[in-house]
């Protein structure tokens, strides 16, 4: 496993064993999936963040991290970076952060949730169910396809190219632009 590996302090740059799962929560980090010829995990957090968790466990890979202290000093964005093989059959891909883009490409899973509170969000997966994002500030692109896409965000444009049966976009200050296929009404 990863934390087997060494994967316990600000960083890690390895192969992981194979998954089906993703479980990343880190507070100040851009996550992103890309497609590689393995498993593999790198990623790099603050000094103000610990790794409470970093390990491969019943086929999800899980990160999760959280603040030293109570006082939230900016010491910058990290970086979490999985890699997954084109062929992987991912299940279910839960990516929160608190200050950090998410970016996942044309990537194939089950269910995708993604929780953010300040950044950028681009999902161009192929889910077979439900893709569902919460967001607070920054703008969210779904260029995928999904059964049901369903995105809350209070600050930012929501952008939807992709296909779903099912699409439920809310936003309180931005711009929402569909020009993907709706299967469903």
């Amino acid at each position: 496993t990863a934390e087997n590996a060494g994967a316990s302090g600000q960083s890690y740059d390895g192969a992981v064993e194979p998954f089906t799962g993703v479980d990343v929560d880190v507070v100040a980090a851009d996550i992103r999936i890309e497609i590689g010829s393995g498993y593999a995990l790198r990623y790099t957090l603050p000094d103000s963040e610990r790794v409470e968790r970093c390990e491969v466990k019943n086929g999800t890979l899980a990160l999760i991290s959280k603040d030293k202290s109570d006082w939230h000093v900016n010491n910058g964005i990290g970086e979490v970076c999985i890699t997954v093989p084109a062929s992987a059959a991912l299940k279910d891909l839960s990516l929160s952060c608190v200050g950090g883009s998410v970016t996942v490409p044309e990537i194939t899973c089950q269910d995708l949730t993604v929780d953010n509170t300040a950044g950028n969000v681009t999902l161009d997966c192929k889910a077979a169910g439900n893709v569902m994002v919460d967001s607070t500030a920054g703008s969210m692109r779904f260029g995928g396809s999904c059964d049901r896409l369903e995105v809350d965000n209070t600050a930012g444009d929501l952008i939807f190219t992709g296909t779903a049966d099912t699409v439920v976009m809310d936003t309180t200050s931005g711009d929402v632009s569909v020009s993907g296929t709706v299967t469903r009404e």
